[in-house]
């Protein structure tokens, strides 16, 4: 097995790291990769504060072999701000997978870790990666604990598959203290949720808006472009996608359904976010959502819409009915000492997740 230096990156890199991560072709029948052109760390700056990222180079060739980053983010847990990490972007070509160079990794994610004030980490996986899955939740080799918390579906629609008649209409908000007001009467009662700060509402590549019965507000909504900063790009398809991806193109233009691209696209897809609704019309659910979509529609005629819920979530039975793309992953929480699992026993309720968990 070839030997591997682990490091942290520098501004040096930057230009390796954009190229190895758009040609880096995620597992299961999908392969995307993630382009972060012009500038990798610009890129990951809009994720979150503090990041940190990890690279691995072959000793004899100095040639980039491995990458994986954490970011951090201030999160509502049990109504408690605390700060917490997410880990993401874990890449390393097939001949340096050996429990030696994970271990060395995440060792030096660890001495990172010690010197921050995170309380652990969150990370998710897709469920078709069950190579991942086995060995990270494996806790071999000197790697951290991986905790599960919940498994999450990311939908991705076509925003014609859904239209429903409403009277209901949207309205653009520019008001930022008026839609925080609404957010805040309408928050949803999850015991994780992100916390946004001042700076997620002077972002100017977020939509909000109001969606409205009457003069009365009874939801609010974002709709966020990522698309400056980050994009994913279709690498391939399994074989039999391959084989069956011109009739399913067929069939998804009658179904209103995303259609699988030619491998070299980009997907142009926003993220819907900030979905509230006031208790008293939780009931109006399929109607507000067919808002939604004929917004997007509206204002973003070419885009994809996705969103990411937990099973938990008492929306998920009715927002899963409606024609999509579906991602599945898993969520962990992620920790080195057992004192530190804020997730050792099971949390009754739901958690949030929201926008750009791709």
């Amino acid at each position: 097995m070839p030997s591997i230096r682990i490091n942290k990156a520098t501004r040096e890199d930057d230009e390796e790291l954009v190229q190895f991560t758009a040609s880096f072709a995620s597992e299961g029948s999908l392969k995307l990769a993630l382009d972060r052109t012009p500038t990798f760390f610009d890129s990951l700056a809009k994720d979150g504060e503090n990041p940190e990222v990890i690279i691995g180079r072959d000793l004899s060739s100095n040639q980039l072999v491995g990458v994986g980053y954490r970011i951090e983010s201030d999160y509502l847990f049990q109504r408690k701000r605390l700060r917490f990490g997410y880990l993401a972007g874990l890449r390393l070509l097939k001949g340096y997978r050996s429990g030696i160079a994970l271990a060395r990794g995440y060792q030096k994610l660890k001495e990172i870790h010690e010197k921050s004030s995170c309380n652990g980490y969150f990370t998710t996986i897709q469920s078709e990666n069950q190579n991942a899955i086995r060995i990270l939740s494996s806790h071999r080799a000197g790697l951290p604990f991986y905790q599960f918390i919940t498994r999450l579906t990311t939908f991705i629609w076509n925003p014609k598959a859904f239209n429903k008649k409403t009277k209901l209409r949207t309205v653009q908000i520019n008001n930022i203290n008026e839609y925080k007001s609404f957010l805040k009467k309408t928050e949803r009662p999850a015991y994780l949720s992100p916390y946004l700060d001042d700076s997620f509402y002077e972002n100017k590549q977020i939509t909000r808006y109001f969606i409205k019965d009457g003069e009365k507000t009874i939801s609010c909504f974002s709709i966020w472009n990522q698309n400056q900063t980050k994009r994913w790009r279709v690498i391939g398809y399994s074989r039999w996608i391959h084989f069956f991806r011109k009739f399913y193109n067929l069939y998804a233009q009658v179904r209103n359904l995303p259609i699988l691209p030619n491998p070299g696209s980009t997907l142009n897809y926003l993220f819907l976010t900030q979905l509230c609704i006031a208790k008293e019309y939780e009931n109006r659910l399929p109607e507000i959502f067919s808002q939604i979509l004929l917004t997007s529609l509206k204002d973003f005629p070419f885009a994809y819409l996705c969103y990411t819920l937990s099973k938990e979530d008492p929306w998920y039975p009715f927002i899963k009915k409606i024609p999509s793309w579906k991602i599945e992953s898993f969520a962990y929480f992620v920790y080195w000492n057992p004192s530190e699992n804020l997730f050792a026993q099971k949390i009754d309720g739901f958690s949030i997740w929201e926008a750009g968990l791709l």
